[in-house]
């Protein structure tokens, strides 16, 4: 399972966040080319949903959105499999839910949360 990227968003540029990662997914691709590799996509950020009155530079919520969609074009479905489970962390207005992530990083009630989002497409996976 592979979560990255997230740290990025304040100094590179989006497309520059998948490449990196495609990066990543190449290099464990030659050095294990029979792993199975599950790719998360980026966490939410930003208490709400991104005001359209901020720059776009600023909308985080919409680059997070962006980042996830040319994450999930990395997938083959063969080694590389996406998964985005962001929406999990978050309230129904789109608020994050602080009980279930501080910061940038799941509680442990968010991790139990993620732990079960993520338990149908791991039991596909595993052998």
């Amino acid at each position: 399972m592979l979560e990255v990227g997230t740290n990025n968003l304040g100094s590179h540029k989006d497309d520059e966040i998948a490449e990196g990662v495609r990066a990543i997914l190449d290099e464990l691709g030659r050095r294990q080319p029979q792993a199975k590799v599950l790719v998360l996509g980026l966490l939410p950020r930003g208490d709400r949903p991104d005001d359209p009155n901020l720059p776009p530079e600023r909308r985080v919520r919409e680059r997070i959105r962006d980042v996830n969609a040319r994450l999930a074009r990395l997938a083959d479905d063969r080694r590389v499999y996406f998964l985005d489970v962001g929406d999990h962390l978050l309230e129904p207005d789109g608020a994050l839910n602080r009980t279930l992530l501080s910061d940038l990083q799941p509680t442990a009630a968010g991790y139990r949360i993620l732990a079960e989002a993520l338990r149908p497409r791991l039991n596909q996976l595993l052998p």
